[in-house]
């Protein structure tokens, strides 16, 4: 089977010839741009890439890595803060960059703390829905590069499975980012008005985005991920009752809107936490493939996810815990973690291998490996 033949068949459920493995299909299922480095120099393998994402620090291998790891996806997306090299701004020990929703992120470069964090938000002093309207949202024709997008379609072989990334995060996660954290909890418990005009603002951006991209790549689309994280490790940021309420016919307006745009691809939905209670909504406005599968979060267990959901969605994750096994764990410990992930999550199809999240620059090279090797010999 090609790469493309085998995600396709996994994500009709069934059992391929071998399990699919992503890496850098998406920015949520990557690797960092230290832990990427030091895992080829360990077997003296090159080590280009390109920085898809300077806020998170992670990449996308070369192509020859890329055939020489077997990952079976490419991705389709924009980088993550358009005309980054303009918008960096370098004071003492701190990088800072502006992006184009006007979010600040922040990160100090001789810490060990190895990515951005968001430290200001556009709107975080605005009172009113008037104050909403008059700030100036970006529009994704001025802050995406399509032609680029185009261009690098055009070089995508046959045989891979295209993944088309969004434009930005989540209806949630971005509010959350515009209004600041305490701000839009606010808005969402005492001014609702002002919460839903945020969240339709986005999710008008949103539609613009895919409208554009799938209006040429749409046809050779395999997957499409978009995203939303709505849990903790102990569950979910909001009641079940106020997502579905406020954000879950959002959700379904979107997904139905890209589903309209390239009706064959199955769509990706990325959540971290803990969100067991509300799997059952996604799958109804429209959610294909479920990531990052975070097994460690209260009610996640896989056995259980596996057992309740896989006739209606897959797993594209759930392999070894970034935060505790990949980073600090010994390679038997990780190999143990991949053999187990597997023999639950791929039984009869509908599963893609790839970390809990991101591998992060903690993670030592010589568990890298180890994760990698092992699953050669499971898939």
């Amino acid at each position: 089977m090609t790469s493309r033949e085998r995600i396709l068949k996994t994500l009709d459920h069934s059992e391929p010839d071998k399990i699919p493995y992503d890496l850098s299909g998406t920015t949520v299922t990557a690797i960092t741009k230290t832990a990427f480095i030091n895992a080829m120099k360990l077997r003296d393998l090159q080590c280009d890439f390109i920085m898809h994402d300077d806020i998170q620090q992670i990449v996308i291998p070369s192509k020859q890595v890329l055939d020489y790891l077997e990952v079976d996806t490419v991705r389709l997306g924009p980088a993550r803060v358009y005309n980054i090299e303009k918008k960096a701004i370098r004071k003492d020990k701190t990088i800072t960059y502006l992006d184009e929703w006007g979010i600040t992120w922040s990160m100090n470069t001789e810490s060990d703390f190895y990515f951005n964090e968001d430290t200001a938000y556009p709107l975080q002093n605005a009172k009113t829905i008037e104050d909403l309207k008059s700030y100036d949202f970006p529009n994704p024709d001025k802050t995406v590069d399509f032609d680029i997008l185009r261009k690098e379609l055009g070089f995508i072989p046959d045989d891979k499975a295209l993944v088309v990334d969004r434009n930005c995060a989540g209806l949630f996660e971005m509010a959350f980012r515009i209004r600041g954290y305490e701000n839009f909890y606010m808005d969402l418990a005492c001014s609702q008005k002002m919460a839903e005009y945020l969240i339709d603002k986005i999710l008008e951006i949103k539609m613009q985005y895919w409208d554009r991209v799938l209006s040429f790549a749409g046809k050779r689309t395999d997957v499409i991920a978009e995203c939303d994280d709505l849990g903790t490790q102990q569950g979910l940021l909001v009641s079940p009752d106020m997502y579905r309420r406020i954000l879950k016919p959002r959700q379904k307006k979107l997904l139905s809107f890209i589903k309209s745009k390239a009706s064959q691809a199955k769509i990706f939905f990325h959540s971290c936490g803990a969100i067991s209670e509300i799997i059952p909504d996604l799958i109804e406005a429209g959610v294909d493939i479920l990531n990052p599968v975070q097994t460690n979060a209260s009610g996640m267990n896989a056995e259980k996810l596996k057992k309740e959901f896989s006739k209606d969605i897959c797993f594209w994750g759930g392999e070894v815990n970034i935060q505790e096994t990949l980073p600090h764990g010994t390679p038997q410990q990780v190999r143990d973690d991949v053999k187990r992930s597997v023999e639950i999550l791929a039984k009869d199809g509908g599963y893609v291998f790839s970390t809990v999240h991101n591998i992060q620059a903690d993670v030592p090279a010589e568990n890298f490996w180890a994760m990698w090797e092992e699953f050669q010999k499971t898939r």
